[in-house]
């Protein structure tokens, strides 16, 4: 009986929902930074596309620094955070469920709405501007 008992308690102690600790963002909160860091290394790969004598790593870690400073985090806060979440995977998958989740809203929206949403990496970064053709000479 004192098995069972035992038994009980730490399966109930040991399958309790651990909450993530109040000085840690919650998924929530880190979800839109994860997507703007994203975003930020897309537009990266998209600036070494259009002017191959741009170097991938410095453009990134540029724009990595201005999306830090668009959400007001610094560097650390933001290791630190990222730090729990990789040493706690059940925590991680739900950040990254909901950053899909925020993914497949943002790409159902219809095109009018997708407008009226204003996308944080947009507010500093640079927009990846059209090149124009070339033109024939005569």
């Amino acid at each position: 009986m004192r098995w069972v008992i035992c038994a009980c308690f730490f399966l109930f102690f040991g399958c309790a929902d651990k909450k993530i600790p109040k000085e840690v963002m919650q998924p929530n909160e880190l979800k839109v930074i994860v997507w703007d860091m994203i975003a930020a290394d897309e537009i990266s790969s998209d600036e070494i596309i259009a002017d191959t004598t741009i170097k991938l790593f410095g453009t990134s870690i540029k724009n990595y620094k201005k999306v830090l400073q668009i959400h007001r985090l610094s560097k650390e806060e933001f290791f630190k955070n990222l730090r729990y979440y990789e040493e706690h995977p059940d925590h991680q998958k739900v950040l990254y469920d909901s950053v899909m989740a925020y993914a497949n809203r943002l790409k159902a929206l219809p095109p009018s709405k997708k407008a009226e949403k204003k996308d944080s990496t947009l507010q500093t970064l640079p927009v990846q501007k059209k090149l124009s053709k070339p033109q024939r000479q005569s």
